[in-house]
Order: structure tokens, then C-alpha cells, then sequence
């Protein structure tokens, strides 16, 4: 090829209407966190963590969704888990669009009936205990909770869609 020929030819590959080059990076959306959660660290809650998640991984609550569990904790200074919402909602454990809606509670046993359920109910039962919460009526926020240690409540959160 001629020096003209590259020439043109590298003219076409700059021009910006013919070859526009990269798209312009769209601006990332900012995950939603709650910044009222305070999660809480120590070798009782990481081992509770990888025993929760590791159990949990492959396990969906049957409803419309199929939604997996995912790993919650937070710090609390109460010796007991909460009763309310609000008390939910001041640990950062369900979004604040929850106030004034309906929390009603289930033993581990109720709630984790099915054989898919099995190690998991097992887990909390070694954590000793727990509680389980469905806040919502439609939508339903699950959370399997547990208090470990002195000051810290470790779960599994998920949704249950019901319409």
C-alpha cells in the first residue's frame, strides 16, 4: 500500500463519526446499604458466618421468587433479639419503607420444616437457638436471627413473594 493509502486509511479509523471508539463508562449505581447495620466481627460470628454460608449457598425459600439467603449480623447492645419492626429497623436489619408493617414470628422449627432445611435449622440450633421473623404481608422479609456472644446477632435474611 501507498503512504496515501495508510494515510486515508488511518483517517477513516480516527474519524469519530465513522469509528466512534468506546462507549463513555456508564457511572456505577451505588449499592443500597443500610447504614444503620453495623455488622459485627469476632471469631464467634466468623465461624457462624462460614457454617451460615456454607449451609445456605444452594437453598431457596419456596414462594414465587425462589429467593437464596444471605448472610446478616449486626451489633447489638440488648441481651435478647428484638421484638418489633422498629427494633429491626433501629438495628439496621430491615429497610425503614417496613415501619408500620406487621412482624410476625416462628419458631425455627415451624418455619424450617422441609428436608432442604435440615442443616440449616441444625446450625442455629448450635448457635443455641434462634427466631424467626416475617415482616411484611405481600413481599415478606424473612429473617432467621440468633444472638452469639456478648453482643452481636447473626442470620439469614431472605424473601418470600406472596400475591
Amino acid at each position: 500500500m501507498s503512504e496515501e493509502a495508510d494515510n486515508s486509511y488511518m483517517a477513516m479509523l480516527n474519524n469519530p463519526v465513522i469509528n466512534p471508539g468506546p462507549a463513555a463508562p456508564k457511572p456505577l449505581e451505588k449499592a443500597k446499604v443500610n447504614s444503620r447495620l453495623k455488622p459485627s466481627s469476632g471469631p464467634m460470628v466468623q465461624e457462624a458466618k462460614t457454617r451460615l454460608t456454607s449451609i445456605s449457598k444452594d437453598v431457596y425459600l419456596s414462594s414465587e421468587s425462589d429467593e437464596p439467603f444471605e448472610w446478616i449480623n449486626t451489633t447489638t447492645e440488648n441481651k435478647e433479639l428484638p421484638k418489633t419492626v422498629d427494633e429491626l429497623i433501629a438495628l439496621g436489619l430491615v429497610d425503614e419503607e417496613e415501619q408500620g408493617s406487621q412482624v410476625r414470628f416462628k419458631t425455627l422449627e415451624e418455619f424450617l420444616k422441609g428436608e432442604e432445611y435440615k442443616e440449616i435449622l441444625s446450625a442455629f440450633e448450635e448457635l443455641g437457638g434462634g427466631q424467626v421473623y416475617l415482616v411484611g404481608e405481600e413481599s415478606i422479609t424473612v429473617l432467621i436471627l440468633s444472638l452469639v456472644g456478648e453482643n452481636a446477632i447473626v442470620g439469614l435474611k431472605s424473601l418470600l413473594v406472596q400475591t
